[in-house]
């Protein structure tokens, strides 16, 4: 079973502090020759574990009435979870992502959909006004947010939009055990919420703007390029097994940096699937909320 809400939200005033996370050593642009989305196992990992958009939201880029349904470009679409459900809408699709890893695991069932390998970050490849939709899913806070949504404007046609989608921390039902264990490795062993660059934050991009929903660093930061973006927040609740759950936190990016920092250290996950399962030992299913958002951003006119 799947319980969801939805709420829907003009977009806060930027923050100008805020919108400068970077993706690796250059805006959107890995060291040459390196692949960071390719660690062994991760792309499968992506594929298995992240979860997929409700179709509840994703009916609310389909809905609206001057979304022309021809080219749609994903950037950064890593395995391809968003680039084949926008092949079902769009007659043409475009999955661009740098780690040729991530693009060798991706779906490849939908016979309008193409794969490169490129600079996602700045559309490497699009023609300029050429696209009517470029979607972006789980991966904006690793870019150069105003270059992207400048890139962004330069590969849509007047009128296209800019589709942002992504999740921010889950949960786990309030007050039980489980979700105090969950947040105590959220906060604690990962310190998702110390200062970008202390010693205990384990991640590489700014976690806290991606749980808020991108709202003081989204397409804001382009104003003179979009009209005002609408916002919409979904929370829909999943359950899932124990393993299913700890494969999807292995996925974290943060994870695998605590790994290489504490070598000598027992695996963190274990102890927490420890934490999550019933003293039985039965797999009884969790239930996990996932905080699901959308930001939809019409092009200006050229």
């Amino acid at each position: 079973p799947v319980r969801s809400t939805a709420v829907v939200a003009p977009l806060p005033p930027l923050d100008p502090c805020l919108h400068c996370c970077h993706r690796m050593d250059a805006v959107g642009v890995a060291a040459p020759g390196a692949d960071p989305f390719g660690h062994e196992g991760q792309a499968q990992g992506y594929a298995a574990y992240r979860p997929t958009y409700p179709s509840a939201l994703l009916d609310r880029i389909w809905s609206t009435p001057d979304v022309r349904r021809g080219l749609a470009v994903d950037a950064c679409c890593g395995t391809g979870k968003l680039t084949t459900v926008l092949a079902e809408h769009f007659e043409q699709v475009l999955g661009l992502d740098q780690s040729a890893e991530q693009l060798r695991h991706a779906d490849r069932g939908a016979g309008n959909v193409e794969y490169r390998q490129a600079d996602a970050a700045l559309l490497e490849g699009v023609g300029d006004g050429s696209a009517d939709v470029v979607a972006i899913a789980q991966a904006l806070h690793w870019l150069d947010i105003p270059a992207f949504c400048t890139a962004a404007r330069r590969a849509l046609r007047p009128g296209g939009y800019l589709v942002v989608l992504g999740y921010g921390v889950c949960s786990l039902p309030e007050g039980s055990s489980q979700e105090a264990a969950f947040k105590r490795h959220y906060h604690e062993t990962l310190g998702s919420y110390l200062p970008r660059g202390h010693k205990d934050n384990m991640w590489d991009c700014d976690r806290q703007l991606l749980d808020s929903g991108l709202a003081n660093g989204g397409v804001a930061a382009a104003r003179s390029e979009f009209e005002e973006p609408a916002w919409v927040w979904h929370k829909e609740t999943r359950r899932m097994t124990a393993d299913d759950f700890i494969g999807y936190l292995k996925t974290w990016s943060a994870y695998r940096r605590w790994l290489q920092a504490h070598p000598d250290e027992a695996d963190p996950l274990e102890a927490l699937k420890s934490q999550l399962v019933a003293p039985s030992g039965a797999e009884d299913a969790l239930e996990v909320t996932f905080p699901f958002f959308l930001i939809l951003a019409r092009a200006t006119a050229a």
